[in-house]
């Protein structure tokens, strides 16, 4: 080959090197398989069109422009280099890794949206409609209830159904399966057109508070219900706060919030001489929530303790280092006597609310009539339920139901126009009794239930609102000539006002004042209703307490209910001291909710008790032991409760 030859063959075979290598290397790496994830990373896919001269590394879906002197179309994972001065066109669909000096019109997209988790609750069998959370700009994605495709519904086995149902604004609805009730964890996701991926959790509950969170007590106004008090179950409290929710404001015992009067003395929505210096042995009394006994499961967990986010009043706050309510509950469970309070938990919710339903919320839900008015109550039962029996109507001054020594069956719901007395009473029901009453409710002696014979009777149940009160044991403290507890090992009712009874010209009263006192004291239910708020004395509560839909005070309140009272069943009703049975009666399988709550009976109460101000048998009995023990009943996790009402009705805590 001549000279001139070989040097024409030189220089063609390297222009053929630098023009094919490139081709060469992209239809090989074309032959790899490419694999991705964007469950970990949503970035790292885009789609754009960008223009480079260089030698790049990147991950990309694009239309790209690039100086070269090749033109194909390609999907690949490469590293290339071209240099050239030529310009051709390639138009590729690649994920691809290079290094490259870039000008980009469209970078990896940063979408600035985020779901957010949520909670849903709903009541059992009821749909339940609300939007997706999130926040940002979700422009260009889709809802959806899988991560690899658009799926706008889902059918969940034993839980029920969520799907969209508006596309637009991300309008969501779950619809739970007859029979289910609890909780239950659905994953969601928004879904971008170039592959970024959102996600969040959706928590659904059906039931209410009561199922779901266990209290043994739901109460607003706690100084007083947990002064020596033994709970084995969760507690929920919001001490007044947000009042009635129009112009009084009781939180802390209210009136004058930042006094250290209203929250270290006896004002029911504080905190019962908490830190408030006694002198002596005791410069600094911890007050009711650092005398509570909140008992530990048997797993050694503690109690959980809700309430709502709330700041404090200057006065528990300059106490306690506190700013929240939270941290005041916190602080002073910390310094119980008790060992196994400061193992609670305290856990601060949005929404509160503690009540009872009001008498149109019952003739509504009842769809009460003229029918109705004439009979006096309206029973609804369960599907195949029994019918109603043992019910009776009293003829007095004004007319009220009573069921007296005797079975009462009932297996729904039960509303009754005006006051009810249950006396001595059994229950005979398989998934439960829910009377509704418009009046006040008067419990005397046991509640006993049928637990054998036809069907099963594992959720037989007793549950009782009413929209004034629940009184239990109140009454006559005299019997045959004498005080039912003078004498007696723990007559902590009469030493205690006794005491007060010898220091009463002491304490400012004058002689009418006195006898009312002496004969208050002989009535319990007179004392507690009527005397209340009515007497100078500091060791009682002077009324700075109300009820959510009473406009009247809490004294004028209690003293309309014991007119109820004379007017129905009596004043001359036994106090529980006086009764063949005595105080010690326990009670099961029970709820209470009503606007105000008391008991003489000191027993023990399994169960759940919903209400604004609760007095129970209190105080310390023989040997300092707590007189009134409290748990949560578990038959209330697996039953409807008060299921013609909402939880808003009641009690909602969300």
């Amino acid at each position: 080959m001549e000279k001139k030859s070989f040097k024409r063959w030189v220089i063609t075979n390297l222009v053929l090197i630098f023009l094919v290598l490139p081709l060469v290397s992209v239809s090989f790496q074309n032959c790899a398989p490419v694999a991705f994830d964007v469950s970990s990373d949503s970035s790292n896919i885009v789609q754009g069109t960008a223009s480079a001269t260089a030698t790049a590394t990147a991950t990309a879906t694009a239309t790209a422009t690039a100086t070269a002197t090749a033109t194909a179309t390609a999907t690949a994972t490469s590293t290339a280099t071209a240099t050239a001065t030529a310009t051709s066109t390639a138009t590729a669909t690649a994920t691809a890794t290079a290094t490259a000096s870039a000008t980009a019109t469209n970078p990896t997209p940063t979408h600035d949206l985020v779901l957010t988790d949520q909670l849903i609750r709903t009541n059992f069998g009821e749909a339940k409609d609300f939007p997706a959370a999130y926040t940002g700009n979700r422009t260009g994605f889709v809802f959806s209830f899988d991560f690899a495709s658009n799926v706008t519904s889902k059918d969940n086995a034993g839980i029920g159904r969520v799907e969209v149902i508006d596309t637009a604004n991300w309008g969501l609805r779950f619809t739970p399966e007859f029979g289910f009730r609890g909780e239950a964890i659905v994953w969601v996701y928004a879904r971008h057109a170039d592959g970024t991926v959102k996600t969040a959790r959706l928590t659904l509950q059906v039931g209410n508070a009561v199922n779901l969170l266990q209290p043994a007590l739901a109460v607003r106004g706690t100084g007083c219900i947990t002064c020596h008090a033994e709970v084995h179950s969760n507690i929920i409290t919001d001490f007044g706060y947000g009042g009635d929710g129009s112009s009084r404001n009781y939180f802390f015992g209210g009136l004058a919030p930042d006094s250290s009067y209203n929250w270290q003395t006896d004002m029911v929505y504080g905190d019962q001489d908490s830190l408030k210096d006694h002198g002596q042995n005791n410069p600094k009394g911890v007050g009711s929530w650092a005398y509570l006994n909140l008992v530990k499961n048997a797993d050694g967990s503690g109690q959980k303790v809700y309430v709502p986010v709330a700041n404090i009043p200057a006065g528990p706050a300059a106490a306690t280092g506190a700013s929240t309510l939270k941290g005041y509950i916190q602080h002073r469970l910390a310094h119980s006597y008790y060992p196994d309070s400061p193992l609670s938990t305290v856990i601060e919710k949005g929404n509160f609310f503690i009540g009872a339903p009001t008498v149109s919320r019952l003739e509504t839900v009842f769809n009460w009539n003229g029918t109705d008015t004439a009979n006096g109550y309206k029973y609804i039962a369960d599907a195949g339920g029994a019918g109603l029996s043992g019910l009776t109507k009293v003829n007095a001054s004004t007319p009220y139901f009573r069921v007296q020594n005797a079975t009462l069956t009932c297996e729904g719901d039960l509303m009754i126009y005006g006051a009810l007395m249950l006396d001595n009473v059994t229950i005979n029901t398989h998934k439960g009794c829910r009377i509704y009453a418009t009046g006040s409710v008067f419990v005397y002696g046991n509640i006993n239930y049928v637990s054998s014979g036809s069907g099963d009777y594992s959720k037989r149940n007793l549950q009782i609102s009413s929209t004034r009160s629940i009184l239990m044991g109140l009454g006559s403290l005299w019997k045959n000539g004498n005080h039912c507890e003078q004498g007696s090992s723990d007559a902590g009712y009469w030493g205690y006002y006794q005491t007060q009874a010898a220091n009463a010209q002491g304490s400012g009263f004058n002689a009418t004042q006195t006898t009312d006192y002496y004969a208050a004291i002989a009535n319990s239910a007179k004392w507690r209703l009527y005397q209340v708020g009515s007497v100078p004395d500091a060791k009682v509560v002077v009324g700075a307490y109300h009820f959510r839909a009473s406009p009247m005070s809490g004294a004028d309140y209690s003293r309309n209910i014991y007119a109820e009272m004379k007017s129905t069943v009596g004043e001359q009703q036994q106090d529980a001291a006086c009764r063949p049975e005595g105080r010690g009666v326990a009670y099961s399988r029970l709820l209470l909710n009503a606007p105000l709550v008391h008991s003489r009976y000191t027993g023990g109460f399994t169960g759940s008790i919903i209400s604004e101000i609760s007095l129970m048998g209190l105080g310390l009995g023989p040997n300092n032991t707590p007189r009134f023990k409290f748990d949560f009943d578990p038959v209330f996790q697996n039953v409807d409760i008060l299921p013609l009402l909402k939880e808003q009705d009641f009690l909602h805590v969300q």
